[in-house]
């Protein structure tokens, strides 16, 4: 007792850093719980503040740039290059929403219902090249809690300031969308990327 109250004072520091560590560790499991319950239940605003609206439309540009790429390149050229550009850009516009990024992780889909006209012609332009962009078909699962059309799986990545969550769907194997998210300040996560389940 008497070593107790002699140490008390360095007894609650130890137990603060503890504390903090165990926090700092488990930080980015509590931020993809928040992130996956707010696509379920379709708050898009709660969901905006985990995401990296920049980032992601960066690198979700450059997935769609790719895919389009493929079809157009093969009928137009250099041509087809700017026009898979423009298309990628235009689609972005549409995902990278806060409603946009709330259907992509609640189904896995984004649906056409829900795009401009601009949106929407630019879907068309691919329709017309006879680009399929499985992404932006309606959902068929809506309804089922998000525990019943995913496997869910979360870890760090390649270092402490990586964090993946990858949802499988159950009736489709093949297709996943994979969350990754990076560490912002100390304990502050945002999603920055999430590869695409381009196939059908």
């Amino acid at each position: 007792m008497e070593f107790i109250k002699r140490n008390f004072g360095k007894l609650l520091l130890i137990l603060f850093c503890c504390g903090m560590t165990a926090y700092w560790f488990s930080a980015p499991y509590l931020a993809a719980d928040r992130i996956l319950e707010a696509a379920e239940q379709g708050k898009a605003e709660q969901l905006s503040s985990f995401i990296d609206f920049p980032a992601l439309r960066a690198n979700l540009s450059r997935q769609l740039r790719n895919q389009i790429n493929v079809g157009l390149m093969e009928k137009d050229g250099a041509n087809g290059a700017d026009a898979a550009n423009d298309l990628s850009n235009r689609l972005v516009d549409e995902i990278v929403t806060p409603q946009g990024i709330a259907a992509l992780l609640g189904s896995g889909k984004v649906s056409s219902k829900e795009m401009t006209a601009d949106g929407k012609a630019a879907e068309a332009a691919l329709a017309a090249a006879g680009i399929n962009i499985d992404l932006m078909k309606p959902s068929d699962v809506s309804g089922k809690p998000m525990d019943a059309r995913y496997k869910l799986s979360e870890h760090y990545g390649d270092n402490l300031y990586q964090f993946e969550i990858e949802l499988q769907n159950r009736d489709k194997s093949a297709e996943k969308v994979l969350i990754s998210m990076e560490r912002i300040g100390f304990f502050s996560w945002q999603v920055n990327n999430i590869l695409l389940p381009f196939s059908s």
